[in-house]
């Protein structure tokens, strides 16, 4: 099994503050976040570099219609099963031996 490091922020400025020194391998992006909705957030780290590739899981109970048009994020939609996360984080990763 391969150890995954997880590190949480509160808000999407706390994201991009974080991008800066680490560069993830995945991200969970919920799209009702304070003070910037996910969307935003996830405009400015396609915009990053190192970030153009890095695989999103986007999650929401409310997933609006623009969420669902990008076809670069995996969509994750609230209430999920613990099977559901870990079939996307394999999908994302491209592991198949999953977390």
């Amino acid at each position: 099994m391969t150890p995954y490091q997880v590190l949480h922020v509160q808000d999407g400025f706390a994201s991009l503050k974080t991008v800066r020194s680490v560069i993830p391998h995945l991200i969970f992006l919920d799209y009702q976040l304070p003070g910037m909705d996910g969307l935003e957030c996830l405009d400015v780290f396609r915009a990053t570099k190192g970030m153009e590739q890095v695989p999103i899981i986007f999650m929401s109970a409310n997933l609006s219609d623009q969420a669902r048009r990008h076809k670069d994020v995996f969509l994750l939609e609230k209430p999920f099963e613990l099977e559901s996360v870990i079939h996307l984080v394999k999908q994302a990763l491209g592991d198949e031996r999953g977390p």
